[in-house]
């Protein structure tokens, strides 16, 4: 065995041997590490609070998630980052935040798996410094946080197929959020919910944002239909599911009715 391949053997070997409560450190294998790169590897303690950081590539966000975040991950990661933790050399990977949608007044931002946990953690500070936008004191009811992220974290691919927060653009606050229940099913549907905060209500952004994110979905391959489960007394999710082109059917899902709309919804003004 050569001498770099022997280095990149027992860089592995350190690398992939941690368990219980020490940090997970991942290497990618299918990548090898430039000399240079490794030279240059800041040292960091992934326990600290600087660790997990972020960084910008060009216009793009990306989030260097945590060791932990990494487990069964690794379709949607684009780059590789590292540091030097002890002889150690841990290799993050990058995942991409995808591409945020933006309507006239609003900005539909995909929470990365850091976001949600800030906001379970109800670390609205974290949130506002991961995600640059505020969560008002009057914080919305963004739904099932634990169950979304464990979604991803099993599966990135699920990452633009879950949830969204509405950011209203003037006053780049989160106003609500915008969720879809994981990709289209084996018969192409795709589930969608919304939450918007009291003050803003009235105002039309739940249709705004839900018909946008209707329209994205609508454009990604293997989706024929949309649909959304609504209690027979949410009178206001109702009319707004009507206005996304939704009709009431005969059946229930979760013992709630369900609400679809087959081929490309036309939506109503407000």
């Amino acid at each position: 065995m050569s001498g770099s391949a022997r280095a990149q053997s027992q860089r592995r070997q350190n690398v992939g041997d941690n368990s219980g409560d020490k940090p997970r450190a991942v290497f990618d294998a299918t990548q090898r590490v430039p000399q240079e790169l490794e030279n240059r590897l800041p040292s960091a303690d992934p326990s600290s609070s600087a660790f997990p950081y972020r960084r910008f590539t060009g216009d793009t966000r990306t989030s260097i998630l945590t060791p932990r975040a990494l487990i069964g991950a690794g379709a949607g990661c684009k780059e590789i980052l590292g540091c030097r933790f002890g002889t150690a050399i841990i290799i993050i990977l990058v995942m991409p935040r995808p591409p945020t949608i933006q309507t006239e007044r609003l900005l539909l931002l995909v929470l990365m798996p850091e976001d949600i946990e800030a906001l379970i953690a109800r670390d609205f500070e974290r949130f506002a410094a991961l995600s640059g936008f505020r969560f008002p004191p009057d914080n919305p009811d963004l739904g099932d946080l634990a169950w979304h992220l464990s979604a991803i974290q099993a599966d990135d691919r699920h990452l633009p197929w879950r949830m969204r927060v509405i950011v209203e653009r003037s006053s780049q606050t989160v106003v609500g959020s915008i969720n879809l229940k994981g990709p289209p099913t084996a018969a192409g549907d795709v589930e969608i919910g919304w939450g918007l905060i009291e003050d803003v209500r009235g105002r039309g952004y739940a249709t705004e944002a839900s018909a946008a994110v209707i329209q994205w979905a609508r454009q990604q391959p293997g989706v024929s239909s949309i649909s959304a489960t609504i209690p027979d007394d949410n009178h206001p999710s109702q009319r707004l599911a009507k206005r996304l082109g939704l009709a009431r059917t005969n059946q229930t899902r979760r013992d709630l009715p369900l609400w679809k709309c087959d081929g490309n919804p036309a939506v109503a003004a407000r």
